[in-house]
């Protein structure tokens, strides 16, 4: 379930680049292109840092263990153009990133071009769709979708009856996208019984679900090997309202 592979972020250095460059989706467009990428890098632990100067440096990637950081000088007029353009102009930094980085380190470039041609044309909105799970029953279908906004994450479930073509949405849980993609909670989905279908957290002892027979979400916690306090404060804090950031990378 989770696309983030390997984990990538912007910086700015220095941090004054920050304000004058407004940036308030780009998560969105580094995750249209991760979630294209579908893990066939498989750079599972590693992590891409793409940071954007006020100069030109001489070494434009450096590596540092599992990773990898490359440098981009950013122009006054990147921060002028319409947002649209501001997106597929970022885009491009991210493919460039990835093809410099890959090129010296024997990635599959194939892959890379291949997610950069398909988010091209997705580069306005993200959504995710899981694979469709089956009901035991096998009278119902459910698939979680992901809309991402800014830092802002919301899952939905969607739900149809089996020979239908009508699917229901029901929003699950609104969150930061951090704990989706750094804190990796969100690993698993499907049907806790016939009618309750969602994301399961914890191994288990926390479900966050749409019960199909009545339209509402419920948080079921099923302590087992963790105290029922710390199911709740992970509840608590997945509820916390998402920020918006970018964050500066100092030098090594």
């Amino acid at each position: 379930m989770n696309f983030i592979n390997p984990y990538t972020e912007i910086y700015f250095r220095p941090q004054s680049l920050k304000t004058e460059n407004h940036l308030p989706f780009y998560k969105e467009v580094i995750w249209i292109f991760l979630k294209n990428l579908d893990n066939k890098l498989k750079l599972f632990q590693h992590r891409l840092n793409i940071v954007f100067t006020d100069t030109e440096e001489s070494r434009k990637t450096m590596k540092f263990g599992s990773i990898y950081e490359y440098r981009q000088r950013i122009e006054k007029p990147f921060n002028e153009i319409q947002e649209s353009e501001k997106r597929r102009k970022l885009l491009e930094i991210v493919y460039q990133a990835f093809v410099q980085i890959g090129t010296e380190n024997n990635w599959d470039l194939d892959v890379i071009e291949n997610a950069y041609l398909k988010s091209i044309n997705e580069i306005g909105v993200f959504e995710y769709f899981t694979d469709n799970k089956i009901s035991k029953n096998k009278q119902l279908s459910g698939q979680i979708k992901m809309d991402l906004k800014g830092n802002s994450l919301t899952f939905f479930a969607l739900i149809n009856e089996i020979n239908s073509d009508t699917t229901r949405h029901f929003k699950l849980l609104e969150t930061s996208e951090d704990n989706l993609s750094w804190h990796r909670m969100f690993k698993e989905f499907g049907w806790l019984d016939n009618q309750k279908f969602g994301l399961k957290l914890l191994s288990g002892e926390l479900w966050i679900v749409l019960n199909f027979e009545n339209g509402e979400v419920e948080e079921i916690k099923r302590p087992k090997k963790l105290e029922l306090k710390k199911i709740e404060d992970v509840l608590n804090d997945l509820k916390k309202p998402a920020y918006n950031s970018v964050f500066i990378l100092f030098g090594f």
